[in-house]
């Protein structure tokens, strides 16, 4: 959901701006996220909603990986003192990033857990039923329609409840379709 907000801020900057095709590096701590970024996997919904935005708003974006000892998003997020957050690196973001891109940290191979992966794909639930023709029940038989099964067991019910009144009780009224 982080990337996700990342890349709904940076494009509104970019609109806000009217900057449009530059060169968009996002970087991320969990290396979870930036598998399913990669992988054309058959994710949940949720996680399949979010990559299908990100990839719309930014379809020529690179996402790489920060170590989170050194992504300055964790400082706020576990919480900080304002006095510590003036003097944290929270401002300008890892030293190496103000430095030549081609000095950057390279992304390695991603190795998540495959645990980790499996919770998010989409379950796959099937239901097998056969049926013989001796298992049909008579009225599908007789009856295509399930407007007409519908009032078969209409008038059964009625039937049944009749017969189980006394004769004042009994429902005698036409039954229209």
């Amino acid at each position: 959901m982080a990337c996700c907000v990342d890349a709904r801020f940076s494009h509104s900057v970019q609109l806000a701006l009217n900057i449009t095709d530059i060169e968009t590096i996002f970087w991320s701590d969990f290396m979870v996220t930036l598998f399913w970024l990669r992988d054309k996997g058959d994710w949940s919904v949720f996680i399949a909603n979010r990559i299908k935005e990100i990839k719309l708003l930014f379809p020529k974006s690179d996402w790489r990986h920060i170590p989170g000892n050194m992504n300055p998003a964790d400082l706020i997020s576990q919480g900080c003192s304002p006095s510590k957050l003036i003097e944290s690196r929270w401002w300008e973001g890892p030293s190496w990033l103000i430095e030549s891109s081609h000095t950057w940290p390279v992304n390695e191979l991603i190795n998540c857990e495959a645990s980790e992966i499996l919770l998010e794909r989409r379950k796959v639930r099937l239901c097998n039923l056969n049926l013989s023709e001796k298992e049909v029940p008579w009225y599908a038989k007789k009856f295509s329609k399930f407007n007409s099964i519908i009032r078969l067991v209409a008038w059964i019910l009625r039937f049944i409840s009749n017969v189980k009144n006394s004769h004042e009780k009994r429902n005698l009224e036409k039954m229209e379709p």
